[in-house]
C-alpha cells in the first residue's frame, strides 16, 4: 500500500515568506500566584482545508518547581486543539482513490519538563500530546558558553513536527483504517553569536532527520547568517535594523503537505 507522503520544504531555498503562518495571543499571560502562570494561544496556517490549513489553540500552564542550588526547573501542561477542517473529494489524503475523509481535528494534552542549570545547560523532557493518535516521548539539551562579548550554542533535539494535523498528531486512512503520520524531526545544532555597541552578527546551522509512522524518512541542512544593529533604544520603544540569510536543503522533495 502506497500512502501520500507528508511535506516537506523543497529541496534548496532562500528563506521567503511563502505560506502564510502566524500566531495570535488571546491574552497576556496571566499570573495566578507566585509560581503558576496561565496562557492562552492561536496559531493559524493557511492552506488547503483537511491538509495543510492548521487551527491551533494552546491554553497552557507554567508552574515553577522545587530545584537544587541555582538551577531553575517548570513544569509545563498545555491543552492543544488542531482542526484543519474537512478535505476535499479528492484530496491526497490515505491510499490513492481512498474514501472521502473526515474531519481532521483532534485535542491532547502535553508535559514538559524544563530544567536550566546555573552552568548554562538547558534539559527538556516532554511528551507530544496525550489523547492524540500517535504519542510520542520529545526532548532537547542545550549547553551555552559565553566568552567575552561571543557566545557559542550546541544542542540536540527531539520534537514534534507541528505543521498540520496529520504531521503532528497522525490520522487514519479513511480507506484502510491504518494509522499514519506523526512526523519527528531529530536535529543537532550549532550557533554563535556577538555583539559590541548596539550591533551585533549572528552564524548557525544544524543537521535533522525525519520520521513516522508509515511515511518515508527524511533529511535536511540548514544554515543562517545575520546581523542587527540598534541605532534607537529608549525606555518605551527600541529600533531594530537587521539582515538574514537563511539556505536549507532537504534530501527528498516530499511535496503538499
Amino acid at each position: 500500500m502506497r500512502l501520500s507522503p507528508l511535506s516537506f520544504r523543497p529541496f534548496c531555498a532562500v528563506l521567503a515568506s511563502l505560506i502564510t503562518n502566524y500566531s495570535i495571543a488571546h491574552a497576556e499571560p496571566r499570573e495566578i500566584s507566585s509560581n503558576i502562570t496561565v496562557a492562552d494561544q492561536l496559531r493559524t496556517r493557511t492552506g488547503e482545508a483537511g491538509l495543510s490549513r492548521l487551527d491551533e489553540n494552546i491554553i497552557g500552564v507554567v508552574t515553577a518547581l522545587p530545584a537544587w542550588q541555582d538551577s531553575e526547573m517548570k513544569l509545563r501542561i498545555n491543552q492543544i486543539t488542531l482542526n484543519s477542517g474537512i478535505p476535499k473529494a479528492g484530496a491526497l489524503l490515505g491510499t490513492p482513490g481512498a474514501l472521502a475523509a473526515p474531519e481532521q481535528n483532534t485535542q491532547g494534552t502535553a508535559l514538559q519538563l524544563e530544567i536550566v542549570s546555573p552552568r548554562h545547560l538547558y534539559l527538556q523532557l516532554g511528551t507530544t500530546p496525550l489523547g492524540y493518535a500517535i504519542e510520542d516521548v520529545t526532548g532537547a539539551v542545550f549547553w551555552r558558553h559565553d566568552s567575552g562579548a561571543q557566545q557559542f550554542k550546541v544542542g540536540a533535539e527531539h520534537r514534534a513536527v507541528t505543521d498540520s494535523v496529520l504531521s503532528y498528531a497522525g490520522t487514519h486512512d479513511p480507506s484502510t483504517g491504518q494509522l499514519w503520520g506523526g512526523v519527528r524531526q531529530s536535529r543537532l545544532r550549532l550557533a554563535w553569536s556577538t555583539g559590541f555597541a548596539g550591533w551585533g552578527l549572528y552564524a548557525g546551522g544544524g543537521i535533522s532527520r525525519f520520521g513516522g509512522r508509515h511515511v518515508a524518512d527524511n533529511r535536511n541542512w540548514e544554515i543562517s547568517l545575520g546581523n542587527y544593529h540598534l541605532p534607537v533604544t529608549h525606555p518605551l520603544a527600541t529600533v531594530v535594523l537587521a539582515t538574514n540569510f537563511t539556505a536549507f536543503s532537504y534530501e527528498h522533495n516530499q511535496a503538499l503537505f
